[in-house]
């Protein structure tokens, strides 16, 4: 059951047990004929309710049209994006209430940027650069995803707290650990091995001609089906979470072609894990977890690296410009 719906249910509870012993909650709820989410009149909420879906249909279409506000809800629709997979945090209620809060409104962009409040509520500045580099406009994207200062610090923290959930999981597939380790204590080494694979964590391929890269985060050598995986993470802004799918195939092409014709292994391929900043995911990538883990141990593994990712973000928005939105 998704947060908001364990609110709602609570709630409702709260009010209709109340109504028994106090006036004040009896008449509140006899009055809230559709005013609140609760609808406490009611006996039992008619979620299947004809006028009800097409008034949540007229929300949708109308939050859809918003030039600024909406593009949330246009890109987990885009081609090639994973909509339920993206909503999976919504949906299992991973986060607590003031962290999903925030991520909606860092979703919706209506963060307590130097760019949103110099050319959307019109406030008078001098300038609507970013407060860290200094040198582009700060917008939401900006600083979840494009802030070069940020980048060797917050976004590669982000990055190497997704990858941990992934190289876990793969260790105790291929049982080289036993242990379940949250991501933020767990610690790859940096080569692990035994009869069945072995796994490198961040480390350099070497090969008999140069090049350039040769460094995926995770290199997973499966001896016994004899191939070889290579998986590169990225956690970008959302419209290029696709492209970034395809860019980092095209980017070590060079170096599966050069472990092919070296023949330790039958096959190499290459398992782009693309999740954006806020969540968004593509179809690619979950087809590449479930190729790596199996579908039952990839979805859990997914909502892990799909939350690390949230928090990760919505932890560096606080750290630059405070809880703060409209």
């Amino acid at each position: 059951m998704s947060l908001k719906k364990r609110q709602i249910t609570g709630l409702r509870k709260y009010f209709r047990d109340m109504a028994q012993k106090s006036t004040m909650h009896r008449v509140t709820a006899q009055a809230d004929k559709g005013f609140t989410p609760l609808e406490l009149s009611q006996d039992t909420p008619d979620e299947t309710n004809p006028s009800g879906r097409d008034e949540l249909t007229k929300k949708l279409q109308r939050w859809k049209e918003k030039s600024l506000h909406g593009r949330y809800a246009e890109e987990i629709e885009a081609e090639g994006i994973d909509k339920q997979a993206s909503l999976k945090w919504l949906e299992k209620g991973l986060l607590f209430p003031e962290t999903e809060g925030f991520l909606m409104a860092i979703q919706d962009q209506v963060i307590n940027t130097n760019n949103y409040k110099k050319y959307i509520i019109k406030e008078q500045m001098e300038s609507d650069k970013c407060r860290i580099c200094n040198s582009k406009p700060e917008t939401i994207q900006h600083i979840i995803a494009g802030c070069e200062k940020l980048a060797p610090t917050e976004y590669a923290e982000r990055h190497d707290n997704v990858a941990k959930v992934l190289h876990n999981a793969l260790a105790r597939k291929y049982g080289l650990t036993e242990k379940k380790e949250e991501y933020y204590r767990y610690q790859p080494e940096k080569v692990c091995e035994n009869e069945r694979a072995k796994i490198y964590w961040d480390r350099t391929i070497m090969t008999n001609r140069t090049i350039q890269a040769n460094r995926p985060d995770i290199v997973v050598i499966d001896k016994r089906a004899k191939t070889t995986h290579l998986i590169d993470i990225a956690v970008p802004n959302t419209n290029n979470c696709v492209k970034t799918v395809g860019l980092k195939r095209e980017k070590y092409q060079e170096l599966a072609n050069e472990m092919q014709q070296r023949g330790e292994t039958c096959k190499v391929t290459i398992e782009p894990v693309v999740i954006s900043a806020t969540g968004v995911t593509p179809i690619r990538t979950i087809q590449a977890v479930e190729r790596l883990l199996g579908k039952g141990e990839s979805t859990q593994t997914f909502e892990k690296m799909q939350k690390a990712a949230i928090l990760a973000t919505t932890r560096i928005v606080r750290k630059v410009i405070g809880d703060t939105y409209i």
